[in-house]
């Protein structure tokens, strides 16, 4: 498993000089040794793929992994429970809709429900709920939930200047102002900012899609 790990890291080392076909490559040896492992780690292998993908703006082959790593729970071995790590990945997919909702508009309500789902279940294990949360203010605003949706990204906002979290605070503020216009202006959502996997860099108005938690358990 230490080397499935050492690949994982190696990926998002690519992902950070822009290495992106380097990163799959990392990717790809990572879920061979997974493989002959009995697929453990595999689902955590598809959700950092989806990340290098982010990175490309390819929102359906991110969305392509991201079902792999369903098939990956079901199909291989987990140390944490299944029902746990499916609510995870869908977390992350609930994200990408809402941050690109011009491909995936219809399932807007579905993500908005898994995210409400994802928050309770992490507040409920002691896990880090920010992104998840600031994402779901985003939701809520977009579909007619404007003043809920600001009052939820300012809390996380404020969260995030709490921990000191810098990266998190300069895409709070960027995305409340962008909300606070959309709102005034048209009274719907404006493009969202697309974001880059976390904790990474990115490109100028880009922030991650959300860990859901952090580093997940396998």
């Amino acid at each position: 498993e230490g080397a499935i790990e050492l690949y994982g890291d190696l990926g998002r080392l690519y992902n950070q000089t822009g290495m992106y076909a380097d990163a799959l490559e990392a990717n790809r040896r990572g879920m061979e040794i997974s493989a002959r492992l009995g697929g453990v780690m595999m689902s955590d292998l598809w959700r950092r793929r989806s990340d290098t993908f982010v990175y490309l703006q390819q929102p359906d082959s991110v969305m392509a992994c991201l079902a792999a790593a369903h098939r990956a729970i079901d199909e291989g071995k987990t140390n944490a429970g299944k029902p746990y790590l499916h609510l995870m990945v869908d977390c992350t997919m609930a994200e990408i809709i809402v941050e690109y909702p011009e491909y995936f508009s219809a399932r807007i309500p579905w993500a908005i429900g898994r995210l409400e789902e994802a928050i309770d279940t992490l507040e409920a294990r002691g896990e880090d709920t920010n992104d998840a949360m600031f994402t779901l203010g985003k939701g809520y605003a977009m579909t007619g939930r404007g003043k809920e949706g600001i009052r939820l990204m300012e809390r996380t906002m404020d969260r995030w200047k709490a921990e000191d979290d810098d990266e998190g605070t300069l895409y709070a503020m960027q995305g409340l102002l962008r909300r606070c216009r959309g709102i005034q202006e048209t009274g719907r959502d404006v493009r969202r900012i697309r974001r880059g996997p976390r904790h990474h860099p990115r490109p100028p108005e880009n922030r991650v899609h959300c860990r859901c938690g952090g580093k997940i358990p396998r």
